[in-house]
């Protein structure tokens, strides 16, 4: 999945957007994958997202 910001420059080459979106999934982290002090740049969200709650 390619950064907002570069469509325009799709478009310049002559590609057109067909649908816009984005995904959540499964941080390594927490699963033990990875260990947990990895990538401290990205933020570590602990609780589940539950579509459509408050």
């Amino acid at each position: 999945i390619d950064h907002h910001s570069v469509i325009g420059f799709y478009r310049a080459c002559g590609f057109e957007p067909f649908a816009a979106g984005f995904e959540i999934t499964d941080d390594p982290r927490i699963k033990g994958t990875l260990p947990r002090d990895c990538a401290p740049q990205i933020p570590l969200i602990e609780t589940e997202w539950v579509p459509g709650a408050r």
